[in-house]
């Protein structure tokens, strides 16, 4: 049933409904994205160079990053420090 994707709500009941925000959709973030949808997140990125095909593929929706402060319950940043994400 796994394997369908028939997860037990006891499993990811937590998970489902919840906005899911990342910071940076490079490798590792798109990496959190798929395994979040698995999930039943909800999932929005704020990325400064995006990948509009993966994005539209794996239903991330793409929004400013104060947007994303306002509407996640959940941030995860995955942005290497440099001098425009260093206070981040």
């Amino acid at each position: 049933e796994t394997r369908k994707g028939n997860w037990p709500w006891r499993a990811v009941g937590f998970a489902r409904g919840t906005t899911l925000g990342i910071v940076g959709l490079g490798r590792i973030g798109k990496a959190v994205a798929l395994r979040a949808n698995a999930f039943g997140f909800r999932v929005i990125a704020a990325e400064i160079a995006p990948d509009v095909g993966f994005c539209e593929a794996n239903r991330v929706e793409l929004v400013p990053f104060e947007e994303l402060l306002r509407r996640a319950d959940v941030v995860t940043m995955h942005v290497p420090k440099t001098p425009l994400t260093k206070h981040m």
